[in-house]
């Protein structure tokens, strides 16, 4: 695992959709976020963000070490 502490420095709207796409493609190989993993009506119910955390510190497990 990691744990990330530290402060949020920029959250934002622009670009969380295609991100959740991405990281659908890469880790289910399915095409898209809402319609293959969440049902498509509920992207009009949620507003998705990403944040961006300048890190003080940065923990990971010993595997990785």
């Amino acid at each position: 695992y990691v744990e990330v502490r530290g402060t949020v420095a920029e959250i934002a709207q622009a670009g969380a959709i295609d991100l959740a796409d991405r990281l659908t493609q890469r880790y289910t190989g399915k095409g898209r976020f809402y319609g293959d993993i969440y049902p498509a009506e509920q992207r009009e119910r949620e507003t998705r963000v990403v944040c961006r955390i300048r890190p003080a510190t940065v923990n990971t497990d010993a595997i990785f070490k």
